[in-house]
């Protein structure tokens, strides 16, 4: 698709601008073609056009490996591609390495590199793998493909043997799909190349005696348990703590037992009374020896202080007599700014801001630049190289 693109944006197609889009639509009824007179169908309607002789040739030249691009042929093959035609998870992968973890700027050397891969990328996926596990999606795929499948009737669903259903079309009740839910296959188009269709989730909510499907999005409590325990490890909470309202467990007791439940509660109380005075006690010498030990780590760490001062002091005034060896205007100048620079901390949090970004060293290097086909699809006159903000892009033009 994106080679077709950019060859009819190119100066040798001779295509006018106000017909690229035409012809990438006919390109595209081609490409997503389902059945054979589709896609012949398709073609005749290029051979038809008057004009753009190149524009044709080059789909004549395609279509000797049709095999290779074609939707009709990966379908008549029966290729599971999970619904994604397309290396948009390799692209994806990639995308988020440079916008993300490199926020476009090039690493110094290989072993920085390693280092933001090992690191920042690996909290990245953490963060993700915690998005899902903590039901923070407002709506998820499941739930969506529920909602069109709302018109069909519970009743209708023909049940062959343990693994194969019957389900029908939400559109034409009289239309019947056929669902295998051990390997998570179903007759209709999406599910067809092994993706989780509206007549699987359908299955999955209504008949829950039926096999897991292995292409089943994560819904479940115990689906998320295992998202957060592959990224906490051990400092996973329990399984309880991802459970739905609805899945917690509620004791039921009755009469004799609650009446029984009052009156150790009265028990403990009293008891509880009688401890209050000697634990009170026992909490305000405890309170001081507690006061009394921070004393003495606020003393410590005073004294670590003061002797640290007097070390960087000393090698700021090591650092003066060696510039004092070479000046030059450029030292006097960034001389100013760093002492306006510290003069402007004046709250204990900016201090402490600038002691540690200013120890913190950066291990990034040029920019990285954005691929010609994203900077292509941009609007208006932004073409720079950096990142644009994520949401809805703005309907005005970027100035250059």
């Amino acid at each position: 698709m994106q080679a077709e693109w950019r060859g009819l944006m190119s100066t040798g197609s001779n295509v006018l601008p106000t017909k690229r889009q035409n012809l990438m639509k006919l390109f595209k009824q081609v490409v997503y073609s389902k059945t054979d007179e589709e896609f012949q169908e398709s073609i005749n309607n290029i051979n038809k056009l008057e004009n753009n002789q190149k524009f044709k040739d080059r789909l004549h030249e395609n279509l000797k490996r049709s095999n290779q691009w074609s939707m009709l042929y990966r379908n008549s093959n029966s290729l599971i591609t999970r619904n994604n035609q397309t290396n948009n998870y390799s692209e994806a992968s990639i995308r988020i390495l440079k916008e993300i973890v490199l926020e476009r700027t090039k690493t110094y050397n290989i072993v920085a590199l390693i280092e933001f891969i090992a690191i920042i990328w690996d909290k990245y996926f953490i963060n993700r793998l915690l998005d899902f596990a903590y039901n923070r999606r407002s709506k998820s795929h499941f739930e969506s493909q529920l909602t069109r499948m709302s018109t069909v009737d519970i009743c209708s669903v023909v049940q062959i043997d343990d693994y194969v259903y019957k389900v029908p079309s939400a559109k034409d009740s009289k239309k019947m799909y056929e669902v295998n839910t051990i390997i998570g296959w179903c007759s209709c188009y999406s599910g067809q190349q092994g993706g989780f269709c509206k007549h699987q989730a359908f299955l999955k909510k209504h008949f829950p005696n039926s096999k897991e499907f292995p292409n089943f999005p994560v819904v479940s409590c115990n689906d998320r348990y295992i998202l957060a325990l592959l990224a906490l490890g051990d400092e996973c909470p329990p399984k309880p703590f991802f459970e739905d309202v609805y899945e917690l467990s509620t004791p039921q007791t009755s009469v004799m037992e609650k009446n029984t439940l009052v009156q150790q509660t009265k028990t403990i109380v009293s008891e509880s009374d009688q401890k209050n005075c000697s634990a009170s006690k026992d909490q305000q010498l405890h309170s001081h020896d507690i006061s009394s030990n921070n004393i003495l780590d606020q003393q410590l760490l005073t004294e670590q202080f003061s002797k640290k001062w007097t070390e960087f002091s000393n090698s700021i005034n090591n650092l003066g007599l060696v510039l004092q060896k070479d000046i030059s205007e450029t030292t006097i100048k960034y001389l100013t700014i760093l002492t306006k620079n510290i003069q402007s901390k004046v709250t204990p949090s900016q201090a402490i801001d600038f002691v540690i970004n200013s120890s913190s060293s950066s291990k990034r290097g040029r920019r990285i630049r954005d691929q010609p086909t994203s900077v292509a699809r941009r609007r208006g006159n932004y073409k720079d190289t950096h990142r644009i903000n994520a949401g809805r892009p703005s309907t005005e033009n970027y100035s250059s």
